[in-house]
């Protein structure tokens, strides 16, 4: 008698329903004759590494199955595909380990002309700044090589995939940045948008950096948490990073994953 082993997986971030576990579970039912002489074994995992790791062998030494058949869930793949590789090993954003721990926000920065030959704005003059506001702040920087003065708001957004956001900034977050920058810079009042962007900060549940290896695959080392400030501290990250893959550097406690929750409160700013 010929063994089916079939399995399927539980909900994860981004899927609350995840089809692939009823799916197995019908096809463990399905009365048909080609599986006359079949034994069928329905096993549903939690969708994460470390259970496929601990459970898959287990099924295999006890039901010794001749075919094994895995149903998941690729969201944004429109189609039926069969894979041959059963490991995530391309993706860089392993949501099943990573989750809600670190997530995407939509932000906004908008820039603004000087007055004709006023200097104040310039840099040199002007420093990058950050208006903490009771708790609701505001940053921006000078006149930089000619885009105009930078005014961003640092309130997080609402989640998005950065890989389709729409970036069209709006017209609820320029009347916000424009009323806060006719209050704290008089002398910029009625100036002329010249610029907006919307971008994305990968906000760690505590705001710091997330620099650790992956909890199964020691080769993948876990680099995130940027939380609005990743580009400016890129080099010292990156220093970090490989010292950490050469095992040439300690690994810093607050930047572990052990540290990141699900649960967001962000300490560090």
């Amino acid at each position: 008698m010929t063994t089916i082993l079939i399995t399927g997986f539980g909900r994860f971030p981004g899927a609350p329903f995840n089809p692939s576990a009823p799916l197995a579970c019908a096809v463990g039912k399905r009365r048909r004759p080609a599986f006359a002489d079949a034994r069928r074994v329905v096993h549903i995992f939690e969708t994460s590494y470390a259970a496929v790791d601990r459970e898959l062998p287990e099924l295999m030494a006890q039901h010794r199955p001749d075919i094994v058949l895995m149903f998941g869930l690729a969201g944004r793949t429109p189609f039926v595909r069969i894979e041959t590789r059963a490991r995530n090993t391309r993706s860089v954003l392993f949501p099943d380990v990573i989750g809600p721990k670190i997530l995407p926000t939509r932000q906004e920065v908008f820039y603004f002309a000087t007055p004709p030959g006023d200097r104040r704005f310039l840099p040199g003059t002007m420093p990058g700044w950050a208006d903490f506001n009771g708790g609701d702040m505001f940053y921006g920087t000078p006149d930089l090589e000619s885009r105009g003065v930078k005014f961003a708001h640092d309130l997080h957004g609402v989640e998005v995939d950065p890989d389709t956001q729409d970036r069209r900034a709006s017209a609820a977050g320029l009347a916000e940045i424009v009323s806060f920058r006719d209050r704290r810079f008089p002398a910029l009042r009625g100036a002329q948008l010249t610029g907006a962007e919307v971008c994305q900060y990968e906000n760690s549940s505590n705001g710091d950096f997330l620099i650790d290896f992956h909890p199964v695959l020691q080769n993948v080392l876990l680099l995130g948490g940027g939380s609005g400030h990743g580009f400016k501290h890129g080099p010292e990250v990156g220093r970090t990073a490989a010292a950490r893959l050469f095992g040439l550097g300690q690994a810093e406690p607050r930047f572990s994953l052990a540290t990141k929750s699900e649960v967001h409160h962000r300490e560090v700013h």
